[in-house]
């Protein structure tokens, strides 16, 4: 086995979460700062006669009330889990939630609340190099395992992915030992807790122009990135590799870093050709130092950056129809009310 090490830097906003959600009670906004409030340790602290009244608070459901204890406890920086930065239009709309009958919540990347450093999950990256060296291998395989797919895709769309996995990667699902990429580990990466923004997402279509789904707020945690204008943070990963497995080939360094750099540039070109608002900017560099890995990873890396050259078949359940190709919209970064960042875009250079 080998061990490298790489240094990851976010190209564009990238969002890992948990599926967690936190509400206006649990943050504030306070001197232009997104709070991330400890609610438990503000209850434990106070007095039977605070908790009482705030108990009664909810009951009645007094909530505005309600949350003002827990906001005016939290300007102590002891009820603060962390701070981090908020973009303008997320904080226009979430400094007045209060008022209105949006939701307010907020989306959070994955992090260590006892540390609170960030994470950047091992696993992410991984799976991200998994479809590329499948897509790649299942290319290679052609029209043979092209009609094998196709063929359990009319049986059951749910479990065709099986089929594609055994057949690229010549191993039997029920022997998980077998995998030839459970020899491919990568460590979790950590950033500092001023990594991550509080930014809002906006949904728009090939032209350029808002969805209905704009009517739809989010507002998520996500890392800055070089899209930002200023070097960003990065952190190191190490990636082990075992060259003696063979995935119809041998699986080395070569085949993986040519295999994820062919996949995702490619993919990165599409969408830049297919939604012309992201050519305005080069969000992703045409060339980068030998031995990096491009990559997309988290939420909103879009379907095709998740599945296999030539053998898309997702479902959209609004139409009730096959998604082949590439899909109709874009979620983005609202960096700025003008600069729209596509999400997901890494780039891991060799230390």
């Amino acid at each position: 086995m080998e061990e490298r090490v790489f240094r990851l830097t976010p190209l564009t906003p990238v969002h890992i979460g948990t599926g967690e959600t936190i509400g206006p009670e649990e943050y504030l906004i306070q001197v232009g700062q997104f709070v991330r409030i400890n609610t438990h340790k503000i209850l434990m602290d106070w007095p039977l006669a605070s908790r009482q009244r705030f108990e009664q608070f909810i009951f009645n459901n007094r909530i505005e009330e309600a949350r003002r204890m827990l906001h005016d406890a939290a300007s102590k920086a002891e009820f603060q889990l962390y701070r981090a930065a908020i973009g303008e239009p997320s904080r226009r709309e979430l400094e007045r939630v209060a008022p209105s009958k949006r939701s307010g919540e907020v989306h959070t990347h994955v992090r260590n609340l006892h540390t609170g450093r960030v994470v950047v999950p091992g696993s992410a990256i991984k799976g991200a190099m998994r479809t590329a060296v499948l897509s790649v291998l299942a290319h290679h395989e052609g029209q043979k395992l092209a009609a094998l797919v196709r063929s359990a895709l009319n049986r059951d769309r749910n479990t065709a992915w099986m089929t594609l996995e055994e057949q690229a990667l010549s191993y039997e699902r029920e022997h998980t030992e077998d995998d030839p990429l459970r020899m491919l580990r990568v460590s979790d990466g950590e950033l500092p807790t001023g990594a991550v923004r509080v930014d809002r997402v906006q949904v728009v279509g090939r032209g350029g122009q808002s969805g209905q789904a704009q009517k739809i707020q989010l507002h998520l945690e996500r890392l800055l990135s070089r899209a930002d204008g200023s070097p960003p943070y990065s952190c190191e990963v190490r990636i082990i590799l075992d060259g003696r497995v063979r995935v119809r080939r041998p699986l080395d360094w070569s085949f993986l870093v040519a295999s994820c750099n062919y996949f995702f540039w490619h993919r990165y070109q599409e969408e830049v050709i297919a939604f012309p608002i992201l050519a305005e900017r080069e969000w992703v560099p045409a060339s980068w130092p030998q031995g990096s890995i491009l990559l997309r990873i988290g939420r909103f890396s879009h379907f095709e950056s998740l599945s296999v050259d030539g053998l898309r078949s997702g479902w959209n359940i609004q139409r009730k129809c096959p998604i082949e190709g590439m899909g109709s919209s874009r979620s983005l970064c609202m960096i700025t009310d003008q600069i729209l960042a596509p999400f997901g875009w890494v780039l891991l250079e060799p230390v």
